[in-house]
């Protein structure tokens, strides 16, 4: 397997950023993605999914609240970084009762925080985004 940690050591070939207003305070929200792998997975007896892996970090501040390698889009979806970070956004700012509740049992204590702090006002200020995208 490729080592897709060290693609992510140049630069990022998009950043987002968002200034979130929460409580008085005004804290940067910034996502760097990189595009790293064209992917061909089996879907069934003789489908075939093209993806595109995108690595990604997700920070607040100078505190890194998600870091990974494990998003795929569908081919071609990579040309328009803008979308690929607001469709990412989406998985990140998820909350108890978007989704199971077994999918937030790995994240880390910082994690949960940043997401009951955070992640209300960032997916919505993303949904208006993603609206105004296809307007």
């Amino acid at each position: 397997m490729p080592d897709y940690a060290k693609q992510m050591e140049r630069d990022p070939d998009y950043t987002w950023y968002c200034a979130s207003l929460h409580i008085d305070c005004v804290l940067p929200h910034k996502l760097e993605l990189w595009k790293l792998a064209v992917v061909m997975r089996s879907e069934g007896h003789d489908q075939v999914q093209v993806s595109e892996r995108v690595g990604y970090r997700f920070c607040t501040g100078d505190q890194v609240i998600f870091e990974d390698v494990d998003f795929f889009t569908p081919l071609g979806m990579t040309k328009d970084m803008c979308r690929v970070a607001g469709e990412l956004l989406c998985f990140l700012t998820l909350q108890p009762g978007d989704t199971d509740a077994e999918y937030f049992d790995a994240y880390t204590d910082a994690q949960i925080d940043w997401r009951d702090t955070y992640a209300e006002d960032l997916s919505a200020e993303v949904s208006a985004q993603m609206d105004g995208m296809t307007s």
